[in-house]
């Protein structure tokens, strides 16, 4: 990320790190030392709505590696995704097969990571991608 646009995101960042910071001390030490920052901190964004700060942080969180597609056997919505050079592919139970453009790495990492893939995948890449069905 270059300076210019950390600059300008500065301040989005550091409210969000606030309210992250009062989030995780109202759910304790659990949320801490289960790893569970980055999602919450993506979720408390999402909730507020503001797509800038959503962009942002989703820059700023780091993809680690994660595998290239996955099969999501407990989700009721979502049966498969893969992503590959910014684009997500997301097969749903329903056969529909989706494709998201220009989606961050980092969100697919969370959309792995994620307790309910389902939620994740509303909560931060339905509305927000330029898409096609396939």
């Amino acid at each position: 990320m270059n300076s210019e646009k950390l600059n300008s995101i500065a301040p989005l960042l550091f409210a969000t790190l606030v309210a992250a910071q009062n989030a995780i001390n109202s759910f304790g030490k659990e949320a801490t030392t289960s790893g569970q920052e980055e999602k919450m901190i993506i979720e408390l964004a999402s909730i507020l709505q503001n797509r800038d700060l959503v962009n942002a942080m989703k820059e700023v969180i780091p993809a680690k590696a994660v595998p290239a597609e996955k099969e999501f056997t407990n989700s009721t919505q979502v049966k498969k995704g893969s992503y590959k050079d910014g684009t997500l592919t997301i097969t749903f139970v329903k056969g529909n097969v989706y494709e998201y453009y220009n989606v961050p790495a980092g969100v697919w990492k969370l959309l792995v990571d994620a307790e309910s893939i389902g939620k994740a995948f509303s909560a931060v890449v339905k509305g927000k991608y330029e898409y096609t069905e396939i």
